[in-house]
């Protein structure tokens, strides 16, 4: 096993965070409709994609469900909103994509930054 060392500058590294941050801040797009992955998203989007999860796992819910009941009892649409604030609807299977389109966005972001 072998160790790369990298040594870059504190100026350098501060640049090169600030970029990947940018991008990532800059959304994406996935089946034609631009989605924010802001830092909050990115921690409410696989949140909400574990409660579905949850839910299945449950038996309360299944992958082809539109509506799920929340943790008040309420029936919620499965849904995220576009970058436009246009609700966007899925099914339970569509949000996990989703959800997992989002983590390879970010993830991707990453490891560009680090030269991979």
């Amino acid at each position: 096993m072998s160790m790369v060392i990298n040594h870059v500058s504190a100026v350098a590294s501060r640049l090169k965070k600030r970029k990947r941050a940018e991008q990532i801040e800059a959304g994406f797009t996935w089946r034609d409709n631009k989605y924010q992955t802001r830092d909050s998203d990115q921690k409410l989007i696989p949140g909400r994609a574990a409660t579905f999860n949850s839910l299945l796992v449950l038996g309360r819910a299944a992958l082809d469900d539109t509506q799920y009941t929340d943790a008040n009892g309420d029936i919620q649409d499965v849904s995220w909103r576009a970058e436009d604030d246009t609700k966007m609807l899925f099914t339970i299977r569509e949000y996990l994509e989703f959800a997992m389109a989002v983590d390879a966005f970010v993830d991707s972001k990453f490891k560009a930054s680090w030269g991979e």
